[in-house]
C-alpha cells in the first residue's frame, strides 16, 4: 500500500508500469483535495478493507511533514509491516515518530 503517484508517491511504490507494480497488488491511498494532506482516516480504511502486508509511508513529490506515528499505529491495526520511503530527506528533517518504522528507504 503507498501513495497514488497524483497525489506525490513514486513509481516504485505500486504503480502497474513499474515492476513492482506487476509483482504485487498495489492499493494506494492519496490526499484530501481541499488541502492536500495525506487523509489518515482514509487511509486506516483502505488498510482495513485490503489488510496490506507492507505499508509505504512517503513519496516522492509530497512536500508536507508526514505524521510517521500515525502511519506506525494504521500498520500495527492490520499487522502491517511500515516502510518509509524518504528519498533525500535529511535527518534533520526527520519529523517525531519517524523511528517506529521497519525500514526505511533513503537515497542520499
Amino acid at each position: 500500500m503507498g501513495m497514488d503517484l497524483n497525489a506525490g508517491g513514486h513509481l516504485t511504490h505500486g504503480k502497474s508500469v513499474n515492476q513492482s507494480g506487476k509483482w504485487f497488488k498495489p492499493v494506494a491511498y492519496t490526499v484530501r483535495k481541499q488541502d492536500q494532506i495525506i487523509d489518515y482516516d482514509d487511509l486506516a480504511e483502505i488498510a482495513l478493507e485490503c489488510r496490506p502486508k507492507l505499508i509505504i509511508a512517503g513519496g516522492s513529490a509530497y512536500s508536507r511533514v508526514i505524521d510517521f506515528a500515525r502511519f506506525r499505529e494504521v500498520a500495527d491495526s492490520v499487522g502491517a509491516y511500515l516502510m518509509v520511503g524518504h528519498g533525500p530527506l535529511s535527518p534533520a528533517w526527520w519529523p517525531p515518530g519517524y523511528f517506529p518504522a521497519r525500514c526505511r528507504t533513503p537515497t542520499w
